[in-house]
């Protein structure tokens, strides 16, 4: 299915990314979807998608991200939070 022809799965992905800017270089998620019904976690790999649109916003649109890495060590908790802190080397 092409996601561009469906409004309602293009809405609710658009909505995955939705951050607030609460300062410079500084994003709070405001979606968070368990990965579980059961379990009140957040998928990691939404916060790992999260995290790159979040530095995405803090360069200018000719720099692409060459790679990526990152380590979940413990579960992210539904009633938590996330804060996403930029850093950009110039």
């Amino acid at each position: 299915m092409d996601v561009n022809q469906s409004p309602k799965i293009r809405i609710n992905a658009e909505r995955f990314f939705q951050m607030e800017k609460i300062g410079e270089n500084v994003f709070r998620s405001t979606y968070l979807r368990p990965g579980s019904p059961r379990f009140p976690v957040v998928y990691g790999g939404l916060l790992f998608a999260q995290a790159l649109a979040a530095a995405e916003e803090t360069v200018s649109d000719e720099m692409r991200v060459h790679s990526m890495h990152s380590m979940f060590i413990l579960a992210g908790l539904l009633a938590n939070a996330f804060m996403h802190s930029i850093v950009v080397f110039a």
